[in-house]
C-alpha cells in the first residue's frame, strides 16, 4: 500500500513537473520582455529607464539579452549589459528567498543574489569590468587606458533607494587635455594606482570616501546633500588631502602657482570644499 502510494506520488510529481516546464519553456519572448521591462522600471527612480531587447525562459531561470539603463534627463545610455542570467534555483528561492544572477558586463563578470523577502535588495560583486567600453564614459574621452574595475556592495530596491558600494581600480590613466576635462587650462595626463571609492547612496545624500596613489596621492571624504536629480539645488561638504609625485608636480607649469597657495609646509594640500555643488567655496585647512 505504501509502495503504491509512493509510486503515485512520484508519478504525479513528474507529471506536474513536465506540465510546468512545458508551459514555462513555451512562454513567448514577445510577451515576457515587456512585462519584465515594466516590472524593473516600476521599481527604479523615475530619472532612469530600462530598455530590454529580449527575455527568454530557460529550465532554471531567465536570460535577458541586451539590457540598457538610460538617464531620461541626460538622454544618454548609462549602462549596457550584454547578457543577464537569473537562476531560479528552487532551494535558494524557497529557503533563502533569493535568486542568484550572473551578468556579462563590459568583458567582465558581475554576480550576486536578489533577495525578495522580507526586504528587496541585491548583493553583488564584480571583477575585470572594462569601464572604458561603457559608451557614456568613452564619449568623455577622459580615460586613456583600459582599466579593469572591481566592485562589491548592496543595493536596496524601492522608491527610496539606497546603496553601499566599494569600487577598486588597480590602475588608470586620465586625460589632462582641455577638450576632455572642460577646464580652462591643460595639465599632464594623470596615472593613478590603487584607486578605491566607497559610496553610500541615500535618496537625498551621497557619502564619498575616495583614495588614490600614483601621480596624485589623494584622500577625499564627505557628502553631497540635497535633491540629487537637481544638482543646482544640492550642497557639498568634503575635505580633500592631496600630495603630488615630485616628477609630475614639476610638469604642472603655472598650475603650481595656483596650488602653492593651498599647500602646507610639508607640500600637502588640505582643503574643504563646501557650499552649493555647482559653485562651491574652497578653503585651506
Amino acid at each position: 500500500m505504501i509502495k503504491k502510494a509512493l509510486y503515485i506520488f512520484i508519478g504525479s510529481t513528474l507529471l506536474l513537473g513536465i506540465l510546468f516546464w512545458s508551459i514555462w519553456l513555451n512562454i513567448s519572448s514577445s510577451s515576457l520582455t515587456p512585462w519584465v521591462e515594466n516590472e524593473i522600471n516600476s521599481n527604479i527612480p523615475p530619472i532612469y529607464k530600462v530598455k530590454i531587447v529580449s527575455v527568454e525562459t530557460k529550465i532554471w531561470g531567465l536570460r535577458i539579452e541586451s539590457l540598457k539603463l538610460i538617464n531620461t534627463q541626460l538622454k544618454k545610455e548609462i549602462v549596457k549589459i550584454n547578457e543577464f542570467d537569473l537562476n531560479l534555483n528552487l532551494l535558494s528561492v524557497l529557503f533563502s528567498f533569493g535568486i542568484p544572477f550572473d551578468v556579462d558586463l563590459y568583458n567582465g563578470n558581475l554576480e550576486g543574489v536578489y533577495r525578495f523577502f522580507p526586504d528587496q535588495y541585491v548583493k553583488l560583486s564584480g571583477n575585470d569590468i572594462q569601464i572604458n567600453k561603457n559608451n557614456f564614459l568613452k564619449s568623455t574621452k577622459l580615460i586613456l587606458s583600459n582599466p579593469k574595475l572591481e566592485l562589491k556592495g548592496k543595493v536596496v530596491i524601492n522608491k527610496n533607494y539606497n546603496a553601499d558600494l566599494e569600487i577598486i581600480i588597480p590602475r588608470i590613466k586620465l586625460s589632462g587635455k582641455t577638450d576632455d576635462t572642460k577646464l580652462p587650462f591643460k595639465f599632464p595626463n594623470i596615472n593613478l594606482s590603487q584607486l578605491r571609492v566607497n559610496l553610500k547612496l541615500l535618496p537625498n545624500k551621497i557619502s564619498v570616501d575616495f583614495k588614490s596613489g600614483g601621480d596624485i596621492k589623494a584622500i577625499l571624504g564627505g557628502s553631497i546633500i540635497g535633491n540629487l536629480s537637481k544638482l543646482d539645488r544640492s550642497n557639498i561638504n568634503m575635505t580633500l588631502t592631496a600630495e603630488f609625485e615630485k616628477k609630475y608636480y614639476k610638469n604642472l607649469g603655472f598650475i603650481k602657482d595656483i596650488l602653492s597657495g593651498y599647500m602646507n609646509k610639508s607640500g600637502k594640500i588640505k582643503i574643504r570644499i563646501a557650499g552649493r555643488l555647482m559653485s562651491p567655496s574652497v578653503k585651506k585647512l
